[in-house]
C-alpha cells in the first residue's frame, strides 16, 4: 500500500503478521506490527488504508481467523507506526475484520468491512455502527473502495457481488457536523452530477425471469439527498413510520429553477424521517392526458414536459413550513454523440408543439363530461314535470348520452375488459406514441416520429369534428326543448 502523497513511503503485509515499512522507496524496512496493542502472533493482515493526506497514517485490518480467534482487529496510526490505537474490539464490532476505507473528503468517515457485513464510524473509530441488512445482507465484505469523482462507496463481497452505494455526501454532512446535523429541521445535501442517460436495450432475453440474474442500474433521475428531522413527525414516531402510517401525511413540495430564476417544475413528494433521497427525472412541467380521473389537490401539476438542457439549476425543498435549497449540475450523456442547438431547439418545438395538441384533447374531453353532467341535472330538474313535457327531452338526453359515450370511447378504453387489451387506435395511445418517437431521437423529429405525429393530429382532428358537430346540432336542439319546460322544484303530496 504506497501512500498517495509520498511514493516513497510504502506500507507491506506478509502472512506471518508482520507490517514493514520503507520511507525511502524500498531501501530500509522496518516491523511496525510489534507497536500494536493486542496483536496476535501470526495473524494475518489482509488490508491495509492509507490516509489520501498524510503519509504517516494508516488503518490496518488484521483477523485470525485461522486460529479459532473470530474477534475484530483494525489498528490506526497518524506517526509511521510508533504509536497504534485499537478501534475495533468484541465490545464494539462483530465478527472478524476483512477490509477498511477512510473518505477522502471527511477523515472521520471510515467503512469497515467485516464477515458479519459493513459497519461505518462518524468519529475516527471511536464508535461503530452498523449497516442494516434491509439496506445490504450480512455477508462479508472482503474490498472497499471510494469512487474519487463520483463519491460513490463500492463493495466488494464474498457473495460475488459488487454493492454500491450512492453518494457519500450525507454521511459526510453528518460526520462533519459532529452530529448537530440532528438538530437541523430540513436539510438538502449536494447531489451527484445529474446525467441524460441514453438507454438501449442489450442482446438477449427480452423478459428477466428467474434463471436470469440482472443487476440494478442506477436511475435515469437527478437524487437529491434530504433530511428530515424526526421532531417534524412529532405524535406519529410511536406508530412507526409516518410515511407507511398516515396516508394523508403532508407531502413535501419540490421547485426546480433555472439559472433566469424561471420554474421549471414543481411537484410533491413522499417524505420520512431521517435521510431521504428525493428523484426528479429532469422533466419539466407537463400536461394532463384526457382522463376519467379528476386530478387531486395534494398531486400537483403534470410533469413528462421536455427534458431540462445541460446546465446548472437550483433544487428548492419545503417541507411544513422549512426551506432549504441546492445546486444541481446536468451533464450530456458523455457516451453519445453531440447534439446541435439547432437540433435541440426542433426537438423541443416539437414536444411543445405535441403539449399543445395534449391540452386540446384533454379540454375538448371535459367539455364531453361537463356536457354528460349536464343531462343529468336536467333529468334531475325535470324530475317533477309533466310526463307529456319532459318524455321527448329525456329521450332526447338518452340519444346524447350514447352519442358522448362513443365519442369518448375513441380518447381511451371506457369500458371494462378482462385481461391485458390495448387498443392502439385511440387517441390517448396515438398521442404516447407520438411522444415516444419524438423522445427517441437525440435532436430533431425523425421519419417516425413524423408518421407518428401525424397519426396523432389526425384522429384529434377527426374527434374535434364528432364534437363539434354534436354540440353544434343535437346539443342545441337538446337545450332549447329543456329550457322551453317550466321546471317546478314541488311535489304534489296525497293526504296521508
Amino acid at each position: 500500500a504506497p501512500s498517495p502523497v509520498t511514493p516513497e513511503v510504502i506500507w507491506a503485509s506478509t502472512d506471518d503478521g508482520r507490517l514493514q515499512l520503507t520511507r525511502d522507496g524500498g531501501q530500509h524496512w522496518d516491523d511496525v506490527a510489534r507497536h500494536m496493542p493486542d496483536l496476535p502472533k501470526n495473524a494475518w493482515i489482509p488490508f491495509i488504508e492509507v490516509s489520501a493526506k498524510n503519509a504517516g497514517e494508516a488503518f490496518v485490518v488484521v483477523n485470525n481467523y485461522r486460529q479459532n480467534d473470530w474477534g475484530p482487529y483494525l489498528y490506526h496510526t497518524k506517526d509511521y507506526g510508533k504509536k497504534w490505537k485499537r478501534l475495533a474490539g468484541p465490545k464494539n464490532v462483530k465478527g472478524f475484520c476483512l477490509s477498511v476505507v477512510q473518505d477522502p473528503k471527511t477523515p472521520e468517515l471510515l467503512f469497515l468491512g467485516t464477515d458479519q457485513g459493513l459497519y461505518y464510524s462518524l468519529d475516527y473509530g471511536d464508535a461503530w455502527i452498523h449497516w442494516p441488512a434491509k439496506g445490504l445482507p450480512t455477508v462479508p465484505v472482503q474490498d472497499m473502495k471510494i469512487h474519487p469523482r463520483d463519491g460513490d462507496l463500492v463493495l466488494g463481497t464474498f457473495g460475488r457481488a459488487i454493492w454500491i452505494l450512492d453518494n457519500l455526501e450525507p454521511l459526510r454532512a453528518l460526520a462533519r457536523s459532529k452530529s448537530t446535523l440532528y438538530d437541523q429541521d430540513l436539510a438538502v445535501f449536494e447531489p451527484q452530477v445529474a446525467v441524460l442517460a441514453n438507454y438501449v436495450a442489450y442482446d438477449g432475453p427480452r423478459f428477466v425471469a428467474d434463471e436470469t440474474f440482472k443487476g440494478e442500474n442506477k436511475p435515469a433521475s437527478a437524487r437529491i439527498p434530504v433530511w428530515v428531522s424526526p421532531s417534524l413527525f412529532a405524535g406519529k414516531l410511536d406508530q412507526g413510520s409516518a410515511k407507511g402510517k398516515d396516508k394523508k401525511a403532508e407531502k413535501a413540495t419540490v421547485t426546480i429553477l433555472n439559472d433566469s430564476g424561471d420554474t421549471l417544475r414543481r411537484f410533491k413528494t413522499d417524505v420520512d424521517t431521517f435521510f431521504n433521497v428525493v428523484n426528479w427525472g429532469l422533466d419539466t412541467k407537463g400536461v394532463r392526458f384526457p382522463s376519467k380521473e379528476k386530478p387531486d389537490k395534494d398531486t400537483g401539476e403534470p410533469g413528462g414536459g421536455p427534458v431540462v438542457l445541460p446546465g446548472r439549476y437550483r433544487v428548492f425543498i419545503t417541507y411544513k413550513g422549512h426551506t432549504d435549497s441546492t445546486l444541481l449540475e446536468v451533464i450530456d450523456d458523455p457516451r453519445t454523440p453531440i447534439v446541435s442547438t439547432t437540433d435541440r431547439e426542433a426537438k423541443l418545438t416539437a414536444i411543445q408543439t405535441w403539449q399543445k395538441s395534449v391540452e386540446r384533447s384533454a379540454v375538448a374531453y371535459d367539455r364531453l363530461v361537463d356536457a354528460e353532467k349536464t343531462i343529468a341535472q336536467v333529468e334531475a330538474q325535470l324530475e317533477n314535470a309533466r310526463d307529456s313535457a319532459k318524455t321527448d327531452v329525456i329521450k332526447q338526453g338518452k340519444v346524447l348520452q350514447d352519442s358522448i359515450s362513443a365519442i369518448k370511447e375513441a380518447f381511451f378504453t371506457h369500458k371494462e375488459i378482462k385481461g391485458i387489451q390495448r387498443n392502439p387506435d385511440n387517441l390517448n395511445a396515438l398521442q404516447g406514441r407520438a411522444l415516444q418517437y419524438i423522445n427517441a431521437e437525440s435532436g430533431a423529429p425523425g421519419a417516425n416520429a413524423q408518421l407518428a405525429i401525424a397519426a396523432a393530429d389526425a384522429k384529434q382532428e377527426e374527434i374535434t369534428r364528432r364534437i363539434n358537430t354534436l354540440l353544434e346540432g343535437p346539443w342545441m336542439a337538446y337545450r332549447k326543448a329543456a329550457e322551453s319546460i317550466p321546471t317546478n322544484p314541488f311535489k304534489d303530496f296525497d293526504r296521508l
